[in-house]
């Protein structure tokens, strides 16, 4: 949900334009009245106030379009062109970028003159580049970011190169150049004791939110740690405003802290804006993490606060629709579509039963329709959208329906105008759910599906870092898509069933998206006769109530099947079987447990896959599905991957591969043996990478030797090596930040893995790698989602196909593997999935490791052709 102000998001442009740090009128030689509207627009700017801003320029650049370019002093000139820069960054941030892309031309062609100002063009370039950004050109915008940096610096205006530099660093963060990103940051420190240490502070705030926008959490927290420390004995509410945000960088990792954080910023902070802002986004936190107790205190002490502040009427609907969903999440009847636990119904009970008062009631109900009425007057059609919407989701949960659909649909009405894609998929998905209730499928399906084409629409706003607008994909994304095919199943056409399939698909880029905190991954859709005639996709689905399996085979309609299963029993029952890989454990419960996962995954279409002389499956697992082995799926007689490969992928929404030369092959080989950092040594390391080498060209780089220096080093010497094997410690997590490769003197992650390989792809004389083969990493302990981790390196990293494992290995066992692994690239034809699949059978044929817990763990994500 996007909340009030957007301050700190566009921290940086507004320093680069002068917005912030200019405490002086911006303008200068016009008559006082357009003097005032630019400045009262730029206060407004600041408020979060949009359209009013946008207002206030109309306004003035219409008191200045009677005077001709030709008569203009340079002066009235400059005032125009600042004009035009502050009306296409205002309309930038209601999303009406053709009138702002209008506004910056405007100013463009009026900035053809030499004697303007140099650091006005500098503006002008920053507000371009902001611009393109917002059109999916970063490229162009870094290019303006850089062309605005050199002159803030040739006019030693160290504010302006602040503004420029860390928006340069966002735009090279979205071309993934994540190193070069974090280089200039680092450079513009350098020049931080020139400037006033207030300044240093705010500039230190930037760059802790630059930080985290671009994944790098670690060093947020410690520029948001340094401004705090030089404002907390001096200025008390900067203090606190930087409290907030390195609270929404710590609720990622210890939401604990954050909390008590925030409780701490809205005890000593005396501005009420500052303690709202505090306050709700800890009820946020304590929501995502269940802590309804806390939540609801939290809520009903901050009521005469918030719902009494003069100039916020956001935070005062956000609230009440916070309130109303704890009312939902906390009452007897609740059912938890998004929640694997039974632990949250039967909390939600033992708090609703204690509860002597609803949360929410008619005094509520009235402040929102007095909200929208004075919105309404106002011509707000943003914060009346949002009123009536809350008002609607309140009646909606109230039973009174038809009272909801038709406050939705006004609401709906209004986001049309404004295109408030991030407030309409709300509506939509409410009137859904409305229509659900009432038995109306159809009428219900058509607005899920607008949900998701709106979420779809806003997906960079979904995992944006904005200290004051922070989206729960469990609560408010994932939920959407599990429910549109929930929908689609009970009426299994086949069109429904395509539907399904895209949906699920949307919803796996969506979460590894979500994973990532980066809108950072481009769809391109395949169709599977096309990719791979003899490949069948699988998608298990988890629902509340069921596991629904689509199974697409080439040439044929969807086939649909479901268990009845709830989430959380699916989620023991995978615990269960997870337990039974242990080499001690029983046998026959293993072989048990494993063929009721397959009699509902494959035995179901086995006829129809033997029929199309299918050889490969592709997985697109879905929640806790993603940890289970499906190579040991056993029939009663003999394991799944005895008769086919295997890959797994989140969907056919890959890159292309080019087959591996067997004639020629070669690969970079970076290795691990020794104990280093707190990991053990791994003895057959040495013997798994002589193995290699045996089989096919290789470039070694051996304990020492293994610094990620002398790796960036030889994969851009080594021209013609498609593979980079990697034979060290690992860790996959469902935490970015904690998903690592080890090497001699550091850890590889998520983002620095990417750039490395990127420079393959970008460089002509190289050839990309096909294959990433990591051989020693391990699933974090603890951790159901950390699968998410081996997705987000197979995806992230740029190669085509990568090999890991979802638990750790005897090194001997993995080093028998990879002999046999490269032995097959080297002397045969078949695809990676094949590949792989050869070299588990080697195993499987073994009397020592024979068991599933030495070859089940390896899998093969990516394109597997």
């Amino acid at each position: 949900m996007k909340l009030i102000f957007m301050r700190n998001f566009i921290l940086g442009i507004l320093i680069g334009l002068g917005i912030v740090c200019t405490p002086v009128a911006v303008v200068r030689g016009l008559p006082p009245t357009i003097e005032q509207k630019i400045n009262t627009g730029r206060e407004a700017m600041l408020r979060g106030d949009y359209l009013n801003a946008i207002a206030q320029w109309e306004k003035a650049k219409n008191e200045t379009s009677r005077l001709e370019a030709k008569d203009l002093k340079i002066e009235d000139l400059e005032s125009k062109i600042l004009i035009d820069v502050f009306l296409s960054l205002g309309y930038q941030e209601i999303g009406d970028l053709v009138q702002a892309q209008k506004a910056i031309t405007s100013a463009i062609k009026l900035s053809d003159n030499q004697k303007l100002n140099s650091t006005l063009v500098a503006k002008v370039l920053n507000t371009q580049g902001n611009l393109e950004l917002k059109q999916n050109n970063p490229q162009a915008a870094a290019l303006n970011f850089r062309k605005a940096k050199e002159i803030y610096q040739q006019e030693r205006d160290t504010e302006g190169e602040v503004g420029a530099t860390v928006n340069e660093a966002i735009a090279l963060q979205k071309l993934g150049k994540y190193r070069t990103a974090k280089k200039n940051l680092q450079e513009l420190e350098t020049k931080l004791n020139s400037i006033p240490k207030l300044l240093q502070a705010s500039v230190y705030k930037i760059l802790g939110i630059t930080y985290a926008t671009i994944g790098d959490f670690p060093t947020a927290i410690e520029k948001l740690e340094a401004s705090i420390a030089l404002t907390q004995e001096t200025d008390i509410e900067a203090t606190a405003k930087t409290g907030i945000d390195l609270a929404a960088v710590l609720q990622f990792s210890e939401p604990q802290t954050a909390t008590k954080l925030l409780q701490e910023v809205a005890s000593v902070s005396k501005n009420r804006e500052t303690q709202a802002i505090a306050l709700l986004n800890s009820i946020d936190i304590d929501i995502e993490s269940q802590n309804w107790e806390r939540a609801i205190t939290t809520a009903n002490q901050s009521q005469d606060l918030i719902l009494n502040l003069p100039n916020n009427d956001f935070a005062k609907i956000d609230l009440i629709k916070k309130m109303a969903k704890l009312e939902s999440y906390t009452s007897p009847n609740f059912r938890a579509s998004r929640q694997n636990k039974s632990s949250r119904i039967i909390a939600s009970k033992s708090i609703s039963n204690k509860r002597s008062q609803p949360l929410i009631n008619n005094r509520h109900k009235q402040l929102l329709e007095k909200i929208a009425q004075s919105a309404r007057s106002k011509g707000t059609a943003r914060t009346e959208s949002y009123a009536i919407g809350t008002l609607a989701y309140i009646e909606e949960q109230q039973g009174n329906l038809n009272r909801a659909i038709e406050l939705n649909k006004y609401a709906l009405s209004l986001t049309d105008a404004i295109a408030a894609d991030d407030i309409a998929y709300q509506w939509e998905w409410q009137l859904g759910r409305i229509f659900k209730t009432q038995g109306k499928i159809e009428n219900a399906i058509v607005s899920y599906q607008k949900a998701v084409n709106n979420l779809g629409k806003i997906r960079e706003d979904l995992v944006t870092f904005n200290p004051e607008s922070q989206y729960s994909f469990r609560e408010s994304v994932e939920p959407v898509y599990r429910q549109l095919v929930e929908l689609l199943i009970s009426q299994p056409t086949q069109d429904n069933l395509i539907q399904a399939r895209k949906t699920v698909e949307s919803l796996q880029m969506a979460e590894m998206e979500n994973y990532f905190r980066q809108a950072c991954l481009q769809a391109k859709p395949e169709k599977i006769e096309q990719f791979d005639p003899k490949a069948a996709i699988i998608y298990p689905i988890v629902t509340e109530n069921t596991l629904a399996v689509l199974t697409s085979i080439p040439g044929q309609p969807i086939k649909l099947q479901i268990q009845p299963i709830t989430a959380a029993d699916l989620e023991s029952k995978i615990m269960g079987l997870m337990a039974q890989f242990n080499p001690v454990s029983s046998d026959e419960e293993r072989k048990t447990q494993s063929q009721e996962f397959y009699n509902w995954l494959i035995k179901p279409t086995l006829n129809d896959l033997k029929a199309a002389k299918i050889k490969t499956l592709v997985f697109v697992l879905d929640s806790a599905l993603r940890n289970l082995p499906v190579a040991a799926l056993y029939d009663g007689e003999k394991y799944l991957v005895e008769d086919y490969a295997i890959a797994l992928t989140p969907g056919l929404q890959l890159l292309p591969s080019k087959a591996i030369n067997n004639k020629r092959v070669e690969a970079v080989v970076g290795a691990l043996s020794e104990a280093n950092q707190g990991f053990s040594a791994l003895p057959a390391v040495e013997n798994e990478v002589q193995d290699i080498a045996n089989n096919v060209n290789s470039q070694l780089l051996l304990n020492q030797k293994f610094t990620n220096n002398r790796l960036r080093k030889t994969l851009k010497e080594t021209t013609s090596a498609p593979i980079l094997h990697l034979a060290t410690h690992g860790q996959f997590s469902s935490k970015p930040e904690e998903t690592f490769i080890l090497t001699w003197n550091d850890r590889i992650g998520v983002n620095e893995l990417e750039e490395l390989l990127k420079v393959r792809e970008e460089t002509p004389k190289l050839i990309p790698i096909e294959l990433l083969v990591l051989s020693a990493c391990q699933t974090a302990e603890g951790d159901t989602r950390s699968a998410l981790g081996i997705a987000g390196i197979a995806l992230r990293s740029g190669a085509r196909s990568t090999v890991g494992t979802l638990w750790p290995v005897s090194d001997e066992s993995t080093s028998i593997l990879m002999n046999e692994f490269y032995q097959q690239i080297k002397k045969t034809s078949q695809n990676k999935a094949q590949i792989l699949r050869q070299a588990q059978l080697r195993l499987i044929k073994s009397k020592k490791f024979n068991h599933p817990f030495y070859w089940a763990p390896f899998v093969l994500i990516g394109n597997w052709t």
